[in-house]
């Protein structure tokens, strides 16, 4: 009997709080679930931007660069590995082929709400065809994969290609003026410069190339490219230089700069600039 005035006591003791005790218990567990749903992980797939090119006109074969954003949309800090690849696109959604660099892998840590920004070169192959492309960016954040495209596209152009024509054959003549040194001393000076080309291919020049009194029979290697412009260097055991300039619309000289040494004369070094000119056939 005893035992059952326990019980009711408790009973009793627990029904005489009233339901006061049972709403208190039940406010700290909707407090206690509540302060767990804030702790756990939020799964949010991060943002990623992509900025333009900083030019709007990319020559192929030259390094370029894109800014790819990565935006930790949670509430907590998000520390990944983060692989990205870049590829050019027309449509601002597939790849219409790969760029000449590698993908590049980061590891990053991201507070809350907050955003990293990588800087990727990239390189457009010169086998695509001129026009306008968008980069895609393909950015694997641990297991999540996204893609996003810049907002504006590029004009893709093509380097100047080496031409195999006979434009510089022929017999050129005319003058390199700027200055020449020996032993330390510098003085302004003129010399002769001369070509009598014979061949000339996408690579190099023959013939007979006289600067002054040094004269070498022999090739002078470079191109001719499409744009008119050139860039030939010649190397002997007494005459050395290297030239770039550009045929002048007239097709008959060839202006540029002119850097090189010629050996056995008292004044070796020679810089400047130089004009030649085709001269009439015989």
């Amino acid at each position: 009997m005893r035992k059952l005035n326990v019980e009711r006591s408790a009973v009793a003791t627990h029904g005489a709080s009233g339901s006061s005790v049972i709403e208190v218990l039940e406010g700290r567990q909707l407090l206690s679930a509540t302060a767990v749903a804030n702790l756990a992980p939020v799964n949010c797939v991060p943002q990623v931007e992509v900025s333009p090119a900083a030019r709007s006109r990319v020559m192929a074969g030259k390094t370029r660069s894109e800014v790819v954003k990565i935006r930790n949309t949670s509430a907590q800090r998000l520390t990944e590995q983060v692989t990205i690849t870049l590829a050019p696109s027309t449509d601002g959604t597939s790849a219409c082929g790969c760029y000449s660099t590698p993908s590049v892998t980061r590891t990053l840590s991201i507070r809350a709400h907050g955003s990293a920004s990588v800087r990727i070169p990239f390189i457009a192959p010169t086998t695509l065809a001129t026009g306008k492309y968008q980069t895609v960016a393909t950015v694997q954040v641990g297991a999540t994969t996204i893609r996003a495209a810049a907002t504006r596209s590029y004009s893709l152009v093509l380097p100047p290609a080496p031409l195999a024509t006979s434009n510089l054959v022929g017999s050129y003549f005319g003058i390199i003026s700027g200055s020449s040194t020996s032993h330390g001393n510098v003085m302004d000076s003129q010399a002769t410069f001369s070509w009598n080309t014979t061949e000339q291919t996408t690579d190099h020049l023959s013939g007979v190339f006289s600067v002054g009194t040094g004269l070498v029979i022999g090739t002078m290697t470079g191109q001719e490219l499409d744009n008119s412009r050139i860039h030939f260097t010649l190397k002997s055991d007494h005459l050395k230089y290297e030239i770039t300039g550009r045929l002048l619309p007239d097709g008959v000289t060839i202006k540029g700069t002119f850097q090189g040494t010629v050996a056995k004369t008292l004044f070796t070094g020679v810089e400047g600039t130089f004009k030649i000119t085709r001269q009439p056939a015989a």
